[in-house]
């Protein structure tokens, strides 16, 4: 903690109404019309929208190629390609993995993420496999129901259920 006639304890004291530093915006005077031009009263500049036409536009050109009926190299002319195309051809070329991988999503939408939910029965069957002989584990595999195995199990050594 500072001293109490230190620099630093002066300097930490808060100064005016706990405002922070700067001027606070007035109110519209009604009677002037002077208005603080600090506020924004438009709102958010609208950039995005402007951008996202400007980009589907840019895609939607068409390549320039060079002639190559042009001896010099030096004509251009308009491709059957657009820029997207383009674009999307060097992706698939690409070394890049996630560049083919983005392609491949796009083209035939996103591979969906292999969650296996177990059911009650695997979850049973994989607990109590020691209780399973070779002959019982191949019925389960081959599709019968790994309770009803069980309970005919628990027939046999305590009786059938009266």
């Amino acid at each position: 903690m500072p001293k109490t006639g230190s620099i630093a304890a002066k300097n930490s004291q808060k100064k005016g109404g706990g405002r922070g530093p700067g001027k606070p915006f007035k109110k519209n005077d009604p009677v002037t019309g002077e208005k603080d031009p600090r506020i924004n009263r438009e709102g958010k500049p609208q950039i995005f929208p402007e951008l996202r036409k400007m980009v589907i536009g840019i895609f939607h050109e068409r390549l320039m190629t060079k002639d190559p009926k042009d001896p010099d190299g030096k004509k251009f002319i308009e491709s059957e390609r657009t820029q997207l195309e383009a674009m999307l051809r060097m992706w698939l070329l690409s070394q890049d993995y996630n560049k083919q991988n983005r392609l491949l999503e796009y083209g035939f939408g996103k591979v969906p993420d292999e969650i296996r939910q177990r059911t009650d029965e695997e979850e049973f069957v994989n607990r109590y496999i020691h209780v399973f002989t070779d002959g019982e584990l191949e019925r389960i595999k081959n599709g019968e129901n790994g309770f009803e195995i069980l309970l005919s199990k628990l027939e046999e050594a305590f009786g059938p259920k009266e």
